[in-house]
């Protein structure tokens, strides 16, 4: 039999896996063990059945399926499952948590949620106003801006983490045989040697390249998946379906990182968007009462719990009216 003719095992799948495959794969791991157990019920068949209809999930799963296989994998399994006597509920359970916590360390997770989860996480939150920074073993840094959520893995092997919310800025030290992956929004940014900033807004994720090199990936499930490379200076704003790429000097993108420093730069931006960045910081709100107001335009760097230093800024500069109720402070001529 020539080489090309010979079945992969498990190791060549994970090795020529796409980033999206290898999360697919681990997910059908998950399940060929959850298949095995005896706690298998028809709502667990009903659940995979229903994972299956996706063709990329059904070909992990019988990729590696086969390759399990293959290896003796699933012997072991089923031969484990064939006690001598048929034992009592009561006498198979000890059984199958200990080859669990051996071998597989994972059939401890019920339902449906076993299919789609990710290694063990470790959760940061900043509320309104805070910043927090993580430092991982490696020397990488991830600094997370105002309210936001960020599930990082605590598995030293896999460099993995989900923005849930917000923003962060991310000082990934590359290794190539590892590369760093976050999550936010669906879409997928895989390092490449980088510092980048992650913004997760309503209707679109931002993503801010200032040095290295970065990949992002709109979703797997996505109509028409997209990808494309970023170099510094360059932003993409990714919807569901699509990617918009723009350049702007490193030194003008910098400015997006200044929250870590704890202030804001403004440079031609108008005083709705001050506003509407500033409330990201703030329990108090700023409102802009007149629309031509909103449109007026200025320059300057403001603290990020900065209200009333924009408040002074629209009064002294434009000569606006400021009035303070109920936890606002309004703008208006």
């Amino acid at each position: 039999m020539s080489d090309k003719t010979i079945p992969e095992t498990e190791q060549e799948a994970r090795a020529t896996a796409s980033p999206a495959e290898a999360l697919r794969i681990e997910a059908a791991e998950r399940i060929i063990a959850r298949r095995l157990s005896p706690d298998w019920a028809e709502g667990d068949q009903r659940e995979l059945d229903i994972w299956l209809e996706n063709p990329a999930n059904r070909i992990a799963y019988l990729r590696l399926d086969a390759a399990w296989g293959r290896a003796g994998r699933l012997e072991a399994f089923h031969s484990f499952k064939r006690p001598v006597a048929a034992p009592t509920p009561q006498s198979r359970r000890p059984l199958i948590f200990k080859f669990a916590a051996a071998a597989v360390a994972i059939a401890a997770v019920i339902g449906a949620s076993a299919y789609f989860s990710q290694p063990t996480m470790r959760t940061y939150a900043t509320a309104v106003g805070e910043r927090q920074t993580v430092t991982l073993t490696d020397g990488s840094t991830i600094a997370l801006n105002t309210n936001s959520v960020l599930k990082l893995s605590a598995n030293a092997n896999s460099r993995r983490a989900i923005l849930e919310r917000g923003e962060a800025f991310f000082q990934i030290r590359h290794d190539a045989a590892h590369p760093f992956v976050v999550t936010a929004a669906g879409h997928r940014i895989t390092d490449l040697g980088t510092k980048f900033i992650v913004r997760e807004e309503p209707s679109a994720l931002k993503v801010t390249l200032l040095e290295g090199r970065a990949r992002v990936e709109t979703s797997a499930d996505a109509a028409k998946p997209r990808a494309t490379d970023l170099l510094p200076g360059e932003t993409v704003v990714a919807s569901a379906d699509t990617l918009v790429k723009t350049k702007r000097p490193v030194a003008a993108l910098a400015n997006e990182a200044a929250w870590q420093r704890g202030v804001l730069v403004f440079e031609n931006a108008t005083l709705a968007d001050a506003a509407r960045e500033l409330n990201r910081y703030n329990t108090q709100k700023l409102v802009i009462a007149d629309a031509k107001v909103a449109k007026l335009k200025f320059d300057a760097t403001i603290p990020t719990n900065g209200i009333q230093t924009f408040a002074r800024v629209a009064q002294q500069v434009f000569g606006l009216k400021i009035e303070r109720r109920d936890g606002e402070v309004i703008v208006s001529r």
